[in-house]
């Protein structure tokens, strides 16, 4: 006779993972309910059914934590209204451009990605971000000078896009007007936003702020690894050694 699951740790475990700040190496139940995932089939198989209709997908359960993210059409998705701080083409086409490096900043070999997750990455900063991006636009411009259109896909097609606008804009301005439209504080506040959801750390000394990236943050790169536009920035780095790592 199966055992009944325990539906309020099916609760408490979905908590835990929209919780971005739970840790459970800091909270004895959440410790005591992802033991409990992985000692029992049938509660493991309530919280995935329980997960899916309220609009979830896990996509790692570990002694480290639980990750969920958004199913198609969930209410739990973020609108990108909610997330952009600007409706220009320019500053959207950026925004995602600046994700994707974030990423290759973090992970610049795909080998990385494959290593221990208790095993910490380094810290970032919007500063060494934006000098990869720069580096990046510099070696692009380079090898388009007798090729004034390399493109052959849309994905890259939309890169090189997104490299031509990132090289018109500056990293700071002093102009108030101007000051959000700055690649510095773009980037900044594309951290704010992952820190916000639990996926970097923001770490201040000394008057540097620096964001160092979570578990979470791994979990959600390997799901995004098979990304093209990801793939593409990620090779750039390791064939011009731009970041050492």
């Amino acid at each position: 006779m199966s055992i009944q699951p325990d539906y309020y740790k099916i609760g408490r475990l979905l908590h835990f993972g929209l919780d971005s700040g739970a840790r459970p190496g800091s909270d004895a139940e959440y410790t005591e309910v992802i033991q409990h995932y992985f000692d029992h089939a049938e509660f493991r198989r309530a919280v995935n059914e329980v997960a899916l209709g309220i609009g979830l997908e896990i996509i790692e359960v570990s002694e480290r934590g639980v990750v969920l993210v958004p199913a198609d059409g969930s209410l739990f998705r973020v609108k990108p209204s909610e997330v952009r701080s600007s409706t220009g083409a320019d500053d959207r086409l950026l925004e995602g451009f600046i994700q994707v490096a974030i990423a290759a900043t973090v992970y610049p070999r795909a080998e990385l990605l494959e290593g221990d997750p208790s095993t910490r990455r380094p810290a970032i900063t919007p500063a060494e971000v934006d000098e990869l991006i720069r580096r990046l636009c510099a070696q692009l411009q380079e090898e388009t000078k007798n090729h004034p259109d390399p493109a052959t896909s849309e994905v890259e097609a939309g890169l090189l896009a997104g490299w031509q606008v990132y090289h018109r804009r500056t990293s700071e301005d002093s102009s108030r007007r101007r000051v959000g439209q700055a690649t510095l504080v773009m980037i900044e506040k594309a951290l704010e936003t992952l820190a916000a959801a639990g996926m970097f750390i923001r770490r201040t000394r000394e008057g540097q702020t620096s964001y160092q990236p979570t578990f979470r943050y791994q979990v959600q790169v390997v799901e995004f690894s098979a990304n093209r536009a990801f793939r593409l920035v990620q090779d750039a780095v390791e064939k011009t050694s731009v970041v050492v790592a």
